[in-house]
This record gives structure tokens, C-alpha cells and sequence, in this order.
């Protein structure tokens, strides 16, 4: 029988590629062993709403379940919105504006009600009130064209009084610095939009008023309530006008306690939960509204609203659900964590893409935020 000789050509190559594959199977184990994963767990921070019904009551007065020190002061006042209405004709009106009665004589001149004034082009107004103008002096008055329509307008200009003797007519005269306008005006029958427009308007009114009270009264001890009592449409559907208009009744609280008593009481209110503890990280003014008047004082509903971080422990985190799992999917794991709001993972070596299969060789730190 024939012999087989190995070539040791063929040993060598297989000890080679057994030395090279001990060799990573070694560099493997190694980094497997050597592998290190750090997590932070960042908490996750909700809103707060801490609210509480509260009395105020006078100092005086005999205390009560959930009844504070305090003032109450309520006034009411009337205000107004009003729009133009769009579309509709322009009709004739009387043309009108101030004009300046000169005297230059030496004796003071009476000029009733409806005195005529006469501009150079021949347009005639009349003064609308009586007036007396003094020696050497001057008095404002208004005047009306005697005529409507644009015709009746005028340029600021100087006005002779027919009315006086002629020899005066050039002593007491009456001169116009602005343009005297106004004759046409545009009616239009007021429409349900122009109602909803008005109330808008009312609205914006309302606001601007409730925010100059807050202006005026920036003490943190000082709440202002405003409410609407009633509304009354000054220009029903239909009627003609050149502005809808709209009237609101308000009433004006001001309530005056101790913002010191009013954070006591709504710390009363914050949650608080047996596994874990709340931070709170922000809080924002404390907001006061009136629910009803009381025959001293006033039922009120306190609110502040802010941020609060359940306090996160690293304790209670099973590593064991982690070890030699890929990052991503480690990362949706911690995630999934009701009160964790992002998971950062590093690891080492940086080319790995699995946590460490020894759970002791994971670390795990919380960034809880500092609480107020």
C-alpha cells in the first residue's frame, strides 16, 4: 500500500490560523471582561397645579375652617366697545368744526346762539352756543354749516359776522385753523357681525382695563378680580349707525392678604407619593380669582401653577434586565421607566455595541434637579 505523507506546508498554515483565532477568541474574551457601561438617567418633570378654596375674612373677625386675614373691596364700573360699521351709504350731513371769535374793538361783544359766519366763498355756518367775547380778546366756539353736504365744507380760513354793523365787521371776526368737515356720514343697518365685532372690542377694553389695574396696584399682596355682570347692546340689529356699539357692567374685586399665608396653605396641597419623592423645580406667581362675595369678605379660589421631578434612585433598577443588550435597545428599556425622561449610555470600549454581560460592570447615576 501506497503511503501518505503530510506536508508540513499544511501544518504549518493550520497552526498559524489556530495561533490567530486563540489569539481574538483571547482579545474578545478581554474586552468582554474589560467592557464598562455608564448610564445617566435623566427624571422626568411634569406640571403642577397646586389650587386651594380659600375665605377671606377680616382680621376681626372669628376664624373659621380654611378662612384667611384679609380685605375685600369691590366697586363697579361701565365700559364701552365700539366699531364702525362697514359698508352702507354716505348721507348729507352738517359740516362743523372750532373757530376763534376775535375782538379788536374796545368793547366787549355779545353773539347769541346760531350768529351767522360767512367764509369768502359764501358758505355760511353758525355758532352753536352764546358766548360774550371781551375787549382785546378772543373766545373758541363751535359752528355748524347752515346747509348739509359736502358744499357746506371749508378750508381753514377767516369768517366775517353779517350779522355785526359793517363798520365792526372788520374789528370782530372769527377765524378756523383746522378744516371744518363732516359733511357726509356713512349709515349703514347694524348686522350680527358688527355686534360680534363690538363685543371683541368690549373684550379688548375690558383686558386693557384689568391690565392698568395691575399696574397701578403691583404689590404681591394685592389680587384684582374682574367680572362681567352684564352686557347691553347700544345699537340693536338692524338699526342705522356708523358704530356698533356695546356696553359691559363689571365688577372690580380687589382682595389684599398675605402672599406668605396663601404659599403656607397651598403647600398643604402638594402630592406626595410613598415610593419616591417630589421635587418641586419651578413655581409661578400665585394667581387669585373670586368665586363669590361673602357679607364680610369673599370665597376665593388660589391656584399656582409650576414644575415638580419625581426624584429618581438607581437602587431600583434591575442591571441584570441590561447586561448584553445592545445600547439602543438598553436605552428604550431604562425609557420605558414611567419617571425617567432620557437615558444616556456610554460604553468602553466605544466599539462595542453591547452593554457589559457582568451587571457589577454597569454603573448607573441619576441627574435629580435641585429642588426650590
Amino acid at each position: 500500500m501506497p503511503k501518505h505523507s503530510s506536508s508540513p506546508r499544511f501544518y504549518g498554515r493550520v497552526a498559524i490560523g489556530f495561533s490567530a483565532l486563540t489569539a481574538l477568541l483571547a482579545l474578545v474574551i478581554a474586552a468582554l471582561s474589560l467592557s464598562r457601561a455608564a448610564i445617566t438617567l435623566v427624571p422626568r418633570t411634569s406640571p403642577l397645579t397646586l389650587q386651594k378654596v380659600l375665605t377671606v375674612i377680616p382680621s376681626s373677625a372669628p376664624s373659621a375652617p380654611d378662612a384667611i386675614p384679609g380685605t375685600v373691596i369691590t366697586k363697579t364700573v361701565t365700559l364701552e366697545g365700539d366699531v364702525p360699521v362697514t359698508g352702507g351709504t354716505l348721507v348729507p350731513d352738517r359740516a362743523h368744526g372750532s373757530v376763534t371769535v376775535i375782538n379788536t374793538y374796545d368793547r366787549n361783544q355779545p353773539l347769541v346762539a346760531t350768529t351767522r359766519l360767512l367764509s369768502p366763498e359764501g358758505v355760511l355756518f353758525r355758532i352753536t352756543d352764546t358766548v360774550t367775547v371781551p375787549a382785546g380778546g378772543e373766545t373758541e366756539v363751535e359752528a355748524r354749516a347752515d346747509i348739509p353736504g359736502k358744499e357746506g365744507e371749508a378750508h381753514p380760513t377767516r369768517f366775517t359776522i353779517p350779522g355785526l354793523r359793517q363798520e365792526l365787521q372788520d374789528k370782530i371776526y372769527a377765524v378756523s385753523k383746522t378744516p371744518m368737515t363732516g359733511g357726509e356720514r356713512r349709515i349703514s343697518a347694524i348686522t350680527e357681525a358688527d355686534i360680534e365685532k363690538a363685543r371683541t372690542a368690549l373684550a379688548r377694553v375690558s383686558a386693557d382695563a384689568l391690565q392698568q389695574l395691575k399696574w397701578e396696584n403691583e404689590n404681591n399682596d394685592t389680587f384684582i378680580s374682574f367680572e362681567q355682570l352684564n352686557e347691553k347692546v347700544m345699537t340693536p340689529v338692524g338699526e342705522e349707525a356708523q358704530n356698533a356699539r356695546i356696553q359691559g357692567m363689571y365688577r372690580i374685586t380687589t382682595v389684599r392678604v398675605d402672599p406668605e399665608i396663601l404659599a403656607t396653605q397651598l403647600q398643604e396641597k402638594i402630592p406626595s407619593r410613598q415610593d419616591s419623592a417630589l421635587a418641586i423645580t419651578s413655581l409661578n406667581p400665585i394667581e387669585l380669582s373670586v368665586d363669590r362675595l361673602t357679607a364680610d369678605g369673599a370665597v376665593v379660589s388660589v391656584t399656582q401653577r409650576g414644575t415638580a421631578t419625581i426624584l429618581l434612585s438607581s437602587q431600583g433598577i434591575d442591571k441584570k434586565r441590561l447586561t448584553g443588550e445592545k445600547a439602543s435597545v438598553a436605552r428604550q428599556i431604562l425609557q420605558s421607566i414611567p419617571d425617567v425622561s432620557e437615558a444616556q449610555i456610554t460604553l468602553r470600549p466605544k466599539f462595542l455595541p453591547y452593554l457589559p454581560f457582568l451587571s457589577d460592570h454597569i454603573t448607573i447615576t441619576v441627574q435629580n434637579p435641585s429642588a426650590l
